[in-house]
């Protein structure tokens, strides 16, 4: 997504753009008429209806966005269940509400599969159809352990991880530690450095070896899920036109308030 009038992206190429054409390519090499469709899920923290494919979005220029709904159906009327991180991707990744999951806040004790129930997942359900399911970033809510993630049942052995003795999804800390402030301020940070960047490039990595691995004979389908954190400041590079005097903020925004808590 661009943040500014003319070409000032986030990443050389915008991060979306840049999945969405690694994954044509796969897609291209498995073009066998009775082969399953490939499923790339991307999951962006934060994210407002502030974004130009909205009616909202006159302030915000994402023309990397706008291209991709072009494209696609936009849903105007689809509404978070709750508005914090893990109640709403609980119910998005269950298909559970808050009061069947007991998932209202981001307290660990309100884990679905502690407080509601054994649900089956969207990853797992590709899962159990014989797909191969790999996850990055931030799917589900992170917590203790990287339990949320749910790599006991949602994903395949690929996708996991182990560090320092935990089973994880691939989800790298930022390495700018200046990058941390309101969303609206500017980092020059190396791209390089912030966890956005290394989970797209992470991405790209593996969507080259799933088209590697669909030349083989009887190749699984894939269910691919990529977690961006922004907006969140210390995650992405903020371009020169997103400085302060630019932005019309909200009605309901506050400097003391501006940092995200979900």
């Amino acid at each position: 997504a661009c943040c500014g009038v003319h070409t000032c992206e986030i990443l050389p190429m915008s991060t979306g753009m840049r999945l969405w054409m690694m994954l044509g390519a796969a897609v291209a090499t498995l073009a066998a008429a009775d082969a399953k469709l490939n499923v790339l899920m991307l999951a962006v923290d934060d994210l407002r209806t502030e974004i130009s494919p909205y009616a909202e979005g006159r302030h915000v220029i994402t023309p990397n966005l706008a291209a991709l709904a072009d494209q696609s159906v936009v849903f105007e009327r689809a509404y978070v269940s709750v508005a914090l991180c893990m109640p709403s991707r609980t119910a998005l990744l269950t298909s559970r509400r808050p009061d069947t999951s007991k998932s209202w806040t981001i307290e660990p004790d309100q884990f679905w599969r502690i407080s509601g129930g054994n649900f089956t997942t969207l990853p797992q359900v590709f899962k159990n159809a014989g797909y191969r399911t790999i996850g990055m970033g931030k799917v589900f809510h992170e917590g203790p352990d990287c339990v949320y993630q749910d790599v006991a049942h949602s994903w395949s052995l690929e996708a996991i991880f182990h560090e320092n003795g935990h089973a994880m999804l691939y989800d790298p800390p930022t390495a700018c530690k200046e990058c941390d402030g309101l969303a609206y301020e500017v980092s020059d940070a190396d791209e390089a450095t912030l966890a956005d960047g290394l989970i797209t490039a992470h991405a790209v990595d593996v969507i080259h070896g799933l088209v590697e691995d669909a030349k083989k004979p009887n190749p699984a389908p894939f269910f691919l899920a990529v977690g961006l954190h922004k907006v969140r400041l210390h995650h992405i590079r903020t371009c020169r036109p997103c400085a302060a005097r630019a932005v019309k903020f909200p009605p309901n925004h506050s400097r003391e308030g501006g940092k995200s808590s979900g």
